[in-house]
């Protein structure tokens, strides 16, 4: 979370620096950025398909320490586990599948709205003015994660697992 964070608070003061108002994050950004999003569940699911089905060994044993663990309830007892490469894999991108999909279908609502946007409901312009930056700002924001997380996924399958601890 604070990787992408920080990466958006960068991008977009350089961009209001460089652009001022809306900067390169208007309509248009966001139109491109939907186009590239839209198609990123395809290929999640088939990642995640690959990883599930990859006959390696080594995607069996567990992350050396410090390894990630998650909770699971076995028979109603909560229970921590430690992750294995195919199950961190597996969740990672199971999480940037679904993440992409409900994304996707966030940015069709939001570039479905009228040109000129939402009415406001109130009659203060600065009040609109930061309602339509913090929603700015969201967007980018959820982007960047997308593209920082799927980097790190891509990371993984392309090169970490690959090499012995």
């Amino acid at each position: 979370m604070t990787t992408p964070f920080f990466l958006t608070i960068v991008t977009y003061f350089v961009s209001f620096l460089l652009f001022g108002i809306p900067g390169l994050f208007g309509r248009q950004f966001f139109t491109n950025g939907l186009s590239v999003i839209i198609s990123l569940p395809g290929f999640l699911i088939a990642a995640l398909a690959a990883v599930a089905t990859f006959k390696n060994d080594s995607l069996d044993k567990e992350i050396p320490h410090p390894s990630p663990t998650i909770s699971v309830k076995f028979q109603g007892v909560p229970e921590k586990i430690s992750l294995t490469y195919r199950v961190f894999l597996s969740l990672l991108f199971g999480y940037l599948a679904s993440f992409t999909l409900v994304l996707s279908f966030l940015l069709s609502a939001a570039l479905s709205a009228p040109a000129g946007g939402l009415k406001c409901w109130v009659n203060v312009s600065y009040v609109c003015a930061a309602t339509t930056e913090i929603a700015r700002f969201s967007g980018l924001f959820l982007l960047i994660h997308t593209l920082v997380v799927t980097l790190y996924g891509l990371y993984y399958v392309a090169w970490r697992m690959h090499i012995r601890d």
